[in-house]
């Protein structure tokens, strides 16, 4: 019986190396935990355009204007009153007016005119949504001048997704 040791009758496994093998499931549970933190999808923040992508070169001119892209956004099912805002990039001389619309044309929300650097106020959506997942949603900016007329600049509009929870 070699590996083991006999101890008042009783035969015992000798103990080689426990702390090698503490230390081994500890990096074990430590790579586990690595792996399910990096496999989550991050969602989106509350005040939305910090990191979302802007269609905008590094040579930016002074001209140009920097509009905001998200893959998705997420929102508050079977309530109006939302806590996600959203921004018009600090870099912009222009004013953003952002519409909320469904694939299916339905206009959940339009805010007032957004300065740059600044953010709307929360979304109120005109009516609840739902829990489940809204593809192929726009959000539709229209860019209007500061000098006082308002008047109209070029505009986008991007697709996303809405995730209502």
């Amino acid at each position: 019986m070699s590996g083991l040791k006999k101890k008042k009758g009783r035969y015992l496994a000798k103990k080689k190396f426990p702390a090698l093998r503490l230390f081994l499931i500890l990096i074990a549970l430590f790579l586990i935990g690595m792996v399910l933190i990096t496999n989550q999808k991050e969602e989106p923040q509350t005040v939305l355009g910090e990191k979302a992508t802007e269609s905008k070169d590094n040579n930016q001119s002074a001209n140009s204007i920097a509009i905001p892209g998200y893959e998705a956004i997420t929102l508050e099912a079977n309530t109006k009153k939302q806590s996600t805002a959203l921004q018009n990039p600090s870099h912009n001389n222009c004013l953003f007016k952002i519409t909320l619309i469904l694939e299916d044309g339905t206009v959940l929300w339009v805010s007032d005119y957004v300065k740059p650097g600044e953010i709307s106020n929360n979304i109120k959506l005109s009516k609840e949504l739902e829990p489940g997942t809204y593809p192929n949603s726009i959000l539709k900016y229209e860019c209007f001048t500061m000098d006082g007329s308002l008047s109209p600049l070029n505009g986008a509009e991007t697709k996303l997704t809405l995730w209502v929870k």
